[in-house]
């Protein structure tokens, strides 16, 4: 899931997210999740409790999985495109708080 959303926002630029312009319903779930997990996250983070910190983000798997079957991100629409690419950055920057997943190497 991790490796989906980093493939996605590597050689894109950040924009600011805009809440207003989600329009499919996976991505308003997706972003829905982000909300209601982001501040539990951070404050297990703070407490070092990387065990529920890695809880919360495996929850994301099947909203995240979701999002990319149901959306297409690189939408014709520039906004709608810049906004999608900015909720993925949202969800990596969770997921890079913790762990820098790219740099896990299995051979």
């Amino acid at each position: 899931t991790f490796k989906r959303v980093k493939n996605i926002i590597r050689n894109e630029k950040m924009k600011d997210f805009k809440e207003n312009l989600l329009i499919e319903e996976a991505e308003k779930r997706l972003f829905q999740l982000y909300k209601d997990k982001k501040d539990e996250f951070e404050a297990s983070l703070r407490k070092k409790d990387y065990q529920k910190c890695a809880l919360l983000l495996s929850g994301f798997r099947s909203t995240v999985d979701n999002f990319f079957d149901k959306v297409l991100v690189m939408e014709k629409d520039n906004n709608i495109k810049d906004n999608r690419v900015a909720l993925l950055t949202l969800i990596d920057k969770l997921f890079t708080e913790l762990i820098d997943f790219e740099k896990i190497v299995i051979e």
